[in-house]
């Protein structure tokens, strides 16, 4: 039994697999983040010569772009679309390019770029009557890049394909023209994924009517798995606090007994093979061999899942063997190669440490839960999300009135984070707030049925509260 949860409606957003009861994929996103292909509207706040750099104000965060020699066009003051190259992180600007890109299923277009590539695997001959085609249509600054399926396209779909583009991208320009912020947003995280598995998925539940109206549309075949849950946050496997738990684990058990150890740092992350726990009694070699080729796969694993990027540096058990130690690079290579993942394997080190290098394409299942170090301490802006979240359950189940207690030093902040959630999701319950200087967490929310008996209750305790709605 394979199920597919999608949580849309608060910011922290995921698509949850579950076979069979257990959790087999997630898939997750900010909303309110930016994501790397995002097309963005910004003004140009500076030009640092030095460093060939410009910084693009985008309204609510300062881009990185990178300079070429021949930049005059950049100017101090001008608007501009760019795109997202890298989301930030907590120690550098997010950077983006002006190399602009629009895509469908059959070419990429370039509307700021005067190029025309063709896929290597399209036969010469064809290749170069679409080139010849092609050239036709595109205009001095234009570009193209034509996929593999187009070969089979009729010349007037391919062409038509070129002008759709053209015409949408002068549809971004005039939007960009009127605002500072996102003009065309990425696939969700989880698209290329439910296309190739929507037809062997046997119930799809979404918190939103409008998510779920949107994948019946998309994928009418099995529009009948596809349901709404008005108690989905009562009905969910998880809350967003259990999974942040389950999926940042800082030990993962493998197969043989042995186990990773992930630890980060702000410069790099270490993943430790400690085969402590090993129940096997094989030869020595042997074993510690078959551990790191089950460590290093599983390190990948973990490297493509939690979208970990920057230097990772993984400490494998000892091998006496120079050829069981070149086949664990070697398993290394071939994994990274058949899951096309954007690492590489730089070697070992002179420590020993095998060294890799991962790009980052989207933020990590660190930022999306913001937890801060390893030991699973959410940041302050987490509280917010958390608050959301268990808001959204107390709004499925219909409840009267909802009280939450406050550690007194978040007071304030929590006060003013309900308010601001209550401004966009309209919650149909009552909310009183109180301080509570005997809490071990940061807030604790309860159901309450009468509200005038809580009131009573708290103002005869001496406790000063205060209804927000």
């Amino acid at each position: 039994m394979r199920t597919f949860y999608f949580q849309v409606q608060s910011d922290k957003q995921y698509c949850l697999e579950l076979t069979n009861g257990n959790a087999t994929q997630f898939f997750f996103q900010t909303a309110s983040a930016y994501r790397v292909g995002d097309l963005v509207s910004g003004v140009v706040q500076d030009i640092d010569p030095r460093i060939q750099a410009a910084f693009i104000d985008l309204g609510n965060e300062i881009a990185y772009l990178p300079l070429k020699k021949q930049a005059q066009s950049i100017y101090k003051g001008r608007r501009l679309v760019v795109k997202v190259e890298k989301t930030a992180t907590t120690s550098k600007r997010m950077t983006v390019s002006d190399q602009l890109e629009l895509s469908n299923d059959y070419i990429v277009f370039f509307p700021t770029e005067s190029v025309l590539k063709i896929s290597s695997k399209i036969p010469k001959q064809k290749a170069g009557y679409i080139n010849t085609l092609l050239n036709e249509q595109l205009n001095d600054c234009e570009g193209v890049l034509v996929r593999t399926v187009a070969q089979h396209m009729t010349d007037e779909l391919l062409i038509e394909s070129v002008r759709g583009l053209r015409k949408k991208w002068g549809q971004f320009q005039k939007e960009a023209k009127q605002k500072t912020g996102t003009v065309l947003r990425q696939k969700d995280s989880w698209d290329e994924y439910v296309r190739k598995e929507i037809e062997s998925i046997d119930k799809i539940i979404c918190d939103d009517v409008n998510y779920a109206r949107f994948l019946r549309e998309k994928f009418p075949n099995v529009s009948e798995r596809i349901q709404f849950d008005e108690r989905f946050y009562s009905h969910r496997p998880f809350t967003l606090t259990q999974l942040g738990e389950r999926f940042t684990a800082r030990k993962i058990k493998l197969d043989s007994g042995a186990e990773l150890v992930i630890d980060r740092t702000e410069a790099m992350t270490i993943i430790d093979v400690n085969s402590a726990r090993s129940r096997s009694h094989q030869v020595r070699e042997r074993l510690f061999h078959h551990v790191n080729k089950e460590a290093a796969t599983r390190a990948l694993k973990e490297v493509q899942f939690r979208k970990i990027s920057g230097i990772i540096l993984i400490d494998f058990i000892n091998l006496e063997q120079k050829e069981n130690r070149k086949s664990i690079e070697e398993l290394l290579r071939k994994t990274i190669q058949q899951r096309n993942l954007p690492v590489q394997v730089v070697g070992m080190t002179k420590l020993g440490l095998m060294e890799l290098t991962a790009k980052r394409t989207s933020e990590s299942i660190y930022d999306f839960f913001q937890i801060e170090d390893p030991t699973i301490q959410h940041s302050k802006e987490f509280l917010v999300h958390q608050l959301e979240d268990e808001l959204l359950a107390y709004q499925s189940e219909r409840v009267e009135c909802v009280e939450v207690a406050v550690e007194p030093n978040n007071l304030v902040y929590v006060k003013e984070a309900i308010q601001k959630l209550h401004r966009h999701h309209q919650f149909t319950f009552s909310l009183v707030i109180h301080a509570d200087s005997s809490l071990q967490s940061p807030f604790k929310l309860y159901k309450i049925g009468n509200v005038d008996w809580l009131l009573e209750k708290l103002q005869t305790e001496g406790t000063p509260i205060d209804k927000l709605f």
